[in-house]
């Protein structure tokens, strides 16, 4: 029976292939010989399990319902007069609706997008004891993986309550619930949250295995992709058991020529809507912006997640490693800083990626986990009905994602206004006039591996504007008085924005304790986003980075900026390679730089630990500083600023090195060995620039304020530096 069941799976699949092929070459107008399509074809090398999985698609159909369910056609009409391509639809089962108020459920799906395969399978049962959501996202959706994420959140947010029960992700959706969940982690001011998480086959390891590369190749494979996408996906999706059931189904449904026929036909639309949901322009975003930029962003977040968690994978699994990834999740998510919290993992040893096939019963499972040990499950548990196991789903509410393919906010800027610039002129001048900034940079390394000559002004620093994302990264100054400087200077040189990544505190309303206070601070934060300052998050750095930004980062943050008496020109920089990875992830240039000059034009009188000990104004300092936003999630930098005084010595001159680029090209992200090499790299040049721009600063004969500032004012411009090094 097993032999006759592949014999059929094979012809079957085989005249399927040829009409795919035939379709694809009618489409695009080309003239392929049958032989070229052969040859095209035998590049897959299709042995059984490739040909096998062709007939996975129908597990689920009845003979009543041939098709493959197709949101777009069914809501079409909805859908169209909202123009949306992101759609969160309740489901409801007409018999078991009885008004009673249950918590909420929303499903994530798939690379899918609408979870087709699995969605016929899981709701049935759950609807007795869950208001069951889902998202659909429309294969002409171009959002990004954090677009997405917010839309998500903004979804939670608007129902009762702003909660969810259980965030249950699919693959691709059980990535995206671990992020959002651990994006809603400690924003004790926000009153979303996400009770439990149930996450199949959670793709978290999809940078780590050879999809990213492959999933590319056959994503730009032409008229090759029905094969080879369908293949591929069938290959390694589904398990050889589910061959078995399909091929007995179909069997048993064939009894003459025009019902194999019309089983034959029932697989053609199967595989049509499959091209529909994925075409190849579809399946290389979803790759790229889903799968690899959400399982980078995620691998660092884990500890965020406080949410209880039920994990159920497939030990089979050949698409992703499940198995193992389950059990990495188990011991990340349990990790001793979350000791509290509960995770239970259930492995289907012989189960594939296709988990969710209703070959186990997802309720059963989930009233045996002590996630949902809270959960009534008292109400009538009486079978549902045969007839009543096709799920009818109705709109109760559409979120669009339409207006959401851009980012968040709007990142591409121009250059400030005339008038903005010459506010902030009249801003830095009195402070340039002080301290009388200069500014260095290093060539690129010669051809031979000489360290490249160091030469006066921006000359050789690459910029965004040259076709390639550049991140610069520096340590802050005291106070971060130097951000100016910085940003001026590549306006005035290198007609260059630079995209600052500023605290969260910059643009946070309200936290300060006066009303004057608030007033200076909305001024500040202004002046930030007019002059291109964002707030520092990776989603914030990948968005610059996409549209080719120069972007400025100090690592060193708020700790750098408020340093303590005896942190002069130290670094502070957290042990995470965060930034180098993200570069490495864009192909971005890396331009380290150093600068020095603050710390010498200001004393130090009580730093922070001696400002909190203070009666009264440590108490306020310490009101205030609870009031802050982390930039860090999980870190806890303190925001009380140190009392300084102007030095005895008089403002002292600010000096800029910015150092040869590194090019991440060549960097193997995936590499954390690698990645910490590249990043002490970074590091090692910040610190060997502020060694030179010391030993600079002692030859030049304009180093202090009283001889520059008489200088300047008697010639009308900036006094000479000393000879470069």
């Amino acid at each position: 029976e097993v032999m006759k069941t592949f014999l059929l799976i094979v012809c079957v699949v085989l005249v399927l292939e040829v009409i795919f092929a035939f379709k694809v070459v009618k489409d695009s107008q080309k003239s392929y010989s049958l032989w070229s399509i052969r040859a095209r074809k035998s590049l897959i090398n299709m042995n059984s399990d490739v040909m096998d999985i062709q007939t996975t698609i129908v597990t689920q159909k009845s003979p009543t319902t041939p098709n493959l369910p197709n949101v777009g056609e069914k809501f079409g009409t909805i859908q169209k007069k909202v123009n949306s391509t992101i759609v969160f639809e309740k489901v409801s089962m007409n018999s078991i609706e009885d008004g009673r108020q249950k918590p909420i459920l929303l499903f994530l799906p798939g690379l899918d997008g609408e979870g087709v395969y699995s969605s016929n399978t899981i709701f049935s049962g759950l609807v007795k004891h869950f208001d069951c959501w889902r998202m659909i996202i429309k294969a002409e959706d171009r959002s990004s993986f954090l677009n997405i994420a917010e839309l998500v959140i903004e979804q939670i947010a608007s129902f009762p309550g702003g909660s969810v029960s259980v965030l249950m992700g699919e693959s691709f959706g059980g990535l995206l619930a671990l992020y959002v969940a651990s994006t809603l982690t400690g924003v004790s001011k926000d009153p979303i949250s996400i009770d439990r998480l149930v996450l199949v086959n959670p793709a978290t390891s999809y940078d780590r295995t050879g999809w990213p590369t492959l999933g590319a190749l056959i994503a730009k494979s032409g008229p090759a992709f029905p094969a080879m996408g369908i293949g591929a996906l069938m290959a390694t999706a589904v398990q050889r058991d589910q061959f078995i059931r399909i091929g007995r189904q179909i069997m048993g449904r064939i009894n003459s020529t025009a019902s194999a026929r019309a089983e034959l036909d029932n697989m053609f639309q199967a595989g049509s809507q499959i091209m529909k949901l994925l075409p190849p322009s579809t399946l290389e975003w979803r790759l790229k912006e889903w799968l690899l930029l959400g399982s980078f962003l995620m691998n660092d977040r884990f500890d965020r997640v406080t949410q209880p968690a039920l994990i159920l994978t497939g030990g089979g699994d050949r698409l992703l490693p499940s198995g193992q990834e389950g059990r990495r999740l188990l011991k990340t998510l349990t990790h001793k800083s979350n000791h509290s919290k509960v995770v239970d993992l259930v492995e289907f040893e012989d189960s594939g990626h296709a988990l969710l096939d209703g070959s186990f019963d997802l309720l059963t499972v989930m009233k045996g986990s002590t996630v949902f040990k809270d959960v009534d499950f008292s109400s009538d548990d009486t079978p549902i009905a045969a007839a009543e196991s096709v799920v009818k789903s109705k709109v109760s509410s559409i979120r669009t994602g339409s207006d959401k393919n851009q980012p968040i906010m709007d990142y591409r800027m121009g250059l400030p206004s005339a008038e903005d610039l010459a506010a902030a002129d009249r801003q830095i001048d009195p402070l340039a006039a002080l301290l009388s900034p200069v500014f260095f940079s290093r060539e690129p390394q010669s051809t031979n591996g000489e360290r490249g000559r160091v030469v006066k002004g921006l000359g050789p620093v690459p910029t965004g504007l040259e076709g390639r994302p550049v991140l610069l990264v520096g340590n802050h100054q005291l106070m971060g008085a130097d951000l100016g400087f910085i940003v001026r200077q590549f306006i005035r040189e290198k007609n260059t924005l630079v995209r600052g990544l500023a605290h969260p505190a910059i643009f946070q309303d309200g936290a300060m304790s006066s009303q004057e206070q608030n007033a200076q601070s909305n001024s500040v934060k202004n002046m930030f986003k007019k002059f291109g300052a964002v707030e520092v998050s990776p989603g914030s750095i990948y968005e610059l980075m996409k549209i080719n930004s120069t972007v400025l980062l100090f690592p060193g943050g708020v700790r750098e900026a408020l340093h303590g008496k005896n942190d002069k020109y130290k670094l502070f920089w957290p042990e995470k390679v965060d930034f180098v990875r993200m570069a490495g992830l864009m192909d971005a240039i890396i331009v380290p730089f150093a600068a020095i000059g603050m710390a010498d034009s200001l004393d130090v009188l009580l730093d922070a630990e001696d400002v909190l000990k203070l009666p009264f104004v440590g108490d306020n300092a310490r009101k205030m500083n609870s009031r802050m936003p982390q930039a860090r999630i999980g870190v806890n930098q303190s925001f009380v600023a140190p009392i300084i005084a102007p030095s005895s010595k008089g403002p002292a001159r600010n000096y800029f090195l910015f150092q040869q680029p590194y090019d991440t090209r060549s960097l193997n992200i995936y590499n954390k060995k690698d990645c910490m090499i590249a990043y002490e790299m970074i590091r090692g040049e910040v610190e060997t620039g502020l060694e030179e721009l010391l030993a600079l600063r002692e030859k030049d004969p304009y180093r202090y304020f009283l001889r520059r500032f008489a200088y300047e004012r008697v010639n009308g411009k900036q006094a000479p530096s000393a000879a470069l090094f």
